[in-house]
């Protein structure tokens, strides 16, 4: 949504609604064509602007509202400068990924403050409300390099994700769940999924990240997992643009630990430290393995379901590349 627009869609609403009227919001929606979580940001953006003397219909809904649920590009890219980063923000989309593939700088950041077609791996669904939760995908372009391979990227982003985690909640220490999730109280508040190309020496990288910062109820029982978020958590509200800057920090600053020997090291030490489960079994092929942990070259260490037949074995690299800055 243009800023246009959303001055043209604030000044119709600003002029259709009445001091202590009730506002129905699908009716709304239907005056306006536009989608309830536009019509929500809208509704937001007249509570900042200090128009607070209507009624809403959904209680719900109303809980998003003193929820700050905007996102402020400026302020981010802003606050991330140093990063020269690129900060795109979009009240809804299809998701970020989407997103992404319009991207021609890197760094590049893709928000936004809902999706209604959220993905996450194997292409699962990914809840996404208008609700201050984190919908981010960050465009990345590194060289290549016999260092380290590729598969150390998702080690970083894991071991990023795991450290804000653990800061903001405090007294309890998040959890990563291979390959793409991060636990807390054994339920699911963050999980990421990574696109990796090579193209002339150069790795192009995508990663979406979802973190449940805000969200504190599913009354339609679309989250089909035990579930949690850093609000329920912690019982406060976060604000979701200080969320992001944050979290961004956090994964550049992993990203920079590639370059060592001895970076590296740290993030494996912490990718296994922090291990949900070190006996977690997954599918290899057509066969039952457990995941152990991750090799200090970056290759998960696998243990078959027969153990007395086969010591513990690591598998090898998916396609042999390695990249680095």
């Amino acid at each position: 949504m243009s800023k246009k627009s959303i001055r043209g869609y604030l000044s119709h609403l600003l002029a259709t609604i009445r001091p202590g009227s009730a506002v129905c919001l699908t009716e709304i929606c239907q005056i306006l064509l536009i989608s309830k979580p536009q019509l929500i940001h809208l509704m937001a953006l007249i509570r900042q602007e200090g128009r607070d003397d209507f009624l809403i219909d959904s209680k719900s809904i109303t809980r998003q509202l003193n929820s700050p649920c905007l996102l402020d590009g400026r302020q981010i890219a802003q606050a991330l400068n140093r990063l020269n980063i690129t900060v795109t923000t979009a009240v809804e989309c299809e998701n970020t990924m989407v997103l992404a593939k319009q991207c021609s700088s890197y760094p590049a950041l893709y928000l936004a403050e809902s999706q209604n077609s959220g993905t996450g791996q194997q292409s699962n669904y990914w809840h996404s409300p208008f609700c201050g939760n984190i919908y981010a995908t960050f465009s990345l372009k590194r060289s290549l390099s016999r260092h380290y391979p590729i598969s150390f990227f998702n080690i970083a982003a894991a071991v990023a994700i795991q450290r804000y985690l653990t800061a903001e909640l405090k007294h309890i220490s998040a959890t990563i769940k291979w390959p793409n999730d991060h636990m807390v109280n054994h339920k699911k508040i963050s999980g990421m999924i990574i696109f990796s190309q090579v193209v002339n020496h150069l790795v192009y990288l995508d990663i979406g990240i979802g973190v449940n910062v805000n969200l504190i109820s599913d009354p339609n029982k679309r989250i089909t997992q035990p579930w949690t978020s850093l609000s329920l958590e912690t019982g406060q509200t976060h604000d979701p643009n200080q969320a992001v800057i944050t979290l961004t920090k956090a994964l550049f600053y992993a990203f920079e630990e590639l370059r060592t020997a001895s970076g590296r090291q740290t993030l494996v030490r912490e990718f296994n430290q922090h291990l949900y489960d070190t006996n977690q079994l997954i599918t290899q092929g057509e066969s039952h393995v457990h995941f152990k942990g991750i090799h200090e070259c970056g290759s998960p260490i696998l243990e078959p379901t027969q153990p007395q037949k086969t010591a513990t074995a690591i598998a090898s690299h998916a396609d042999g590349n390695d990249a680095s800055d």
